[in-house]
């Protein structure tokens, strides 16, 4: 089990300019939306594919990956958590830190959590009801997340140390069913984008 948390740890690479395209622009509504496999759906943002699911304990909790055109191969874990917590200040000041989380697949046993670092890219506010949304990104896949991710049907996340109590719900669980066609997907989407340029 230590050689899975050492690799997991491995794959704690932050391409922010990959990312960045998604955390801070809207979907071109130009392009095909609504791709949805079971509980997984597929956007696309510019030159950026990703493809995500929701929240068990909260819907707007959302995880998943984001590949970009001409990148096609590598691709990085998308997360949000929603906070309540009246002094968005406190939140602001760790963007562009890396937060603690906990990685466990509730399914394998023994069952032991790998501990990671997610790098908060921004907090938005929601246009109701005072909630903000943390977005964060930093780890990349690797062959052996994604055998866990095809073999189990759910992985769950916590924020754990002092940044735990600046959310209302720091830990929640995503269905991975539904996620080998979405991944299947979101690879043609993004090598298409290369064709389509290339045809120009």
């Amino acid at each position: 089990m230590k050689k899975i948390i050492v690799l997991l740890h491995l794959a704690l690479i932050v391409n922010l300019f990959a990312f960045n395209a998604v955390a801070a622009e809207k979907p071109n509504m130009d392009e095909p939306q609504g791709y949805k496999y079971s509980n997984w759906e597929i956007s696309r943002f510019n030159d950026a594919i990703i493809y995500k699911t929701h929240g068990m304990a909260v819907h707007g909790h959302k995880f998943g990956w984001v590949k970009r055109a001409g990148h096609c191969n590598k691709e990085f874990m998308y997360l949000t958590f929603s906070s309540m917590h009246k002094d968005k200040g406190l939140l602001e000041k760790i963007v562009k830190s890396d937060v603690p989380v906990e990685v466990i697949f509730p399914q394998m046993e023994p069952s032991h959590p790998a501990k990671l670092y997610m790098y908060l890219v921004a907090v938005n506010d929601l246009t109701f009801g005072g909630t903000k949304i943390a977005t964060f990104t930093g780890i990349e896949s690797n062959q052996m997340f994604d055998a866990f991710m095809e073999h189990f049907n759910l992985i769950e996340i916590e924020i754990v140390g002092a940044h735990q109590a600046l959310f209302d719900i720091p830990i929640d669980t995503w269905s991975l069913d539904g996620y080998i066609a979405a991944k299947t997907k979101a690879q043609e989407m993004c090598e298409a984008i290369i064709t389509d340029e290339t045809s120009i």
